[in-house]
């Protein structure tokens, strides 16, 4: 788990008092696929015990010139989650292209040059270096299946 410096601890309470709910994945484009499945809670109680969490599946693959990586809708609930929320794939890659387009459920995403620009934008994505992509979605409902597909040059 990241613990970013305004973070008092690993449990996610902020110094600040703010509460961040966006689900960045990190994932490494390779072609055997992977997936796990990410299980949260309100990570103050017992209630999870009951059944008040939520799980939602992560996946990636990489085939021909293309890398996706999938947010499944995700499944339950518990006190205090988000019914929508800002979704960011950092996807580490070993490829010889550069990525030429990322869509969204096959729609296109802007492509921003600067980092600055990327972050002040809703949804888009932006190649921090040689080996990282990033891409957001904007907020979305936990529901929907998120379907983030990296093209590379061949």
């Amino acid at each position: 788990m990241y613990v970013d410096d305004k973070t008092m601890n690993i449990m996610g309470k902020r110094v600040d008092g703010s509460a961040r709910d966006e689900l960045i994945v990190r994932a490494y484009a390779d072609a055997t696929p992977s997936a796990f499945t990410l299980y949260e809670d309100d990570g103050e109680t017992i209630a999870y015990q009951r059944g008040a969490a939520r799980a939602t599946e992560l996946s990636q693959a990489f085939a021909g010139n293309v890398a996706t990586v999938t947010i499944a809708a995700s499944n339950g609930t518990f006190q205090g989650a988000a019914a929508a929320r800002d979704n960011v794939v950092k996807l580490s890659i070993n490829t010889p292209g550069a990525p030429t387009q990322v869509t969204l459920n096959g729609a296109a995403l802007p492509r921003f040059d600067a980092r600055e620009a990327f972050d002040q934008a809703e949804q888009g994505w932006f190649q921090e270096s040689e080996h990282l992509v990033l891409a957001k979605s904007g907020k979305m409902n936990v529901g929907e299946t998120k379907v983030f597909a990296f093209e590379f040059a061949q």
